[in-house]
């Protein structure tokens, strides 16, 4: 099995040290916002459109990503090219 890969905070880091601060408001205050794009045959689906979407919504609950948008699409891209040996176990992949 792969290791896959996971983006928080700004750095790729193996996803099984990925954590969520439990201060964290999304955590103990349930603020969240989330969308879900994913691939086929391991090319992103409308990902600026699902991106576009996301940052509409974080605009509208008043969170701040941290990154622009494009620099978000650009983690994405990425997240996916590290990911890619992961792929061929699941087949294709979401990201979250």
């Amino acid at each position: 099995m792969t290791d896959r890969v996971a983006y928080m905070n700004g750095e790729f880091i193996p996803e099984a040290q990925a954590r969520i601060d439990p201060m964290d408001r999304g955590f103990y205050v349930g603020d969240a916002v989330f969308d879900i794009a994913r691939t086929y045959d391991g090319r992103p689906f409308k990902l600026r459109e699902h991106t576009e979407r996301l940052y509409r919504s974080l605009k509208y609950v008043r969170i701040d990503p941290g990154i622009d948008i494009e620099e978000m699409i650009a983690a994405s891209q990425e997240l996916m090219r590290r990911n890619e040996d992961a792929r061929a176990e699941a087949g294709d992949m979401l990201s979250r």
